[in-house]
């Protein structure tokens, strides 16, 4: 799966959850601005649901992975920051066959 098509389903993502929340708590579907961490409306649950939806979103396109694994969270700079960061997060566990 293209790179390119890996940002456009998380952008759809982010768009789906956002529409339940309130203003203030929306996140960015800019693709530098900050997804998950300091500076982000995205809290801890918000990543997770966003997270099993783009899991749900790729399974559809047939590529079954698992997005929040003990190899994301042990990463010194987590692969969740952006959407850039986990487009090539991504990209490199489908690569990977994982």
């Amino acid at each position: 799966m293209e790179r390119s098509k890996i940002e456009t389903i998380i952008v759809e993502c982010i768009n789906s959850l956002n529409l339940s929340l309130v203003e203030s708590e929306k996140c960015s579907n800019k693709t530098e601005n900050t997804l998950f961490g300091e500076g982000s409306a995205l809290d801890s649950m918000g990543l997770l649901n966003l997270l099993m939806d783009l899991e749900e979103k790729l399974e559809r396109t047939g590529v079954i992975i698992t997005i929040l694994d003990d190899h994301a969270l042990s990463q010194k700079n987590s692969p969740f920051r952006t959407i850039s960061t986990l487009a090539d997060y991504i990209c490199r566990k489908i690569e990977n066959g994982k």
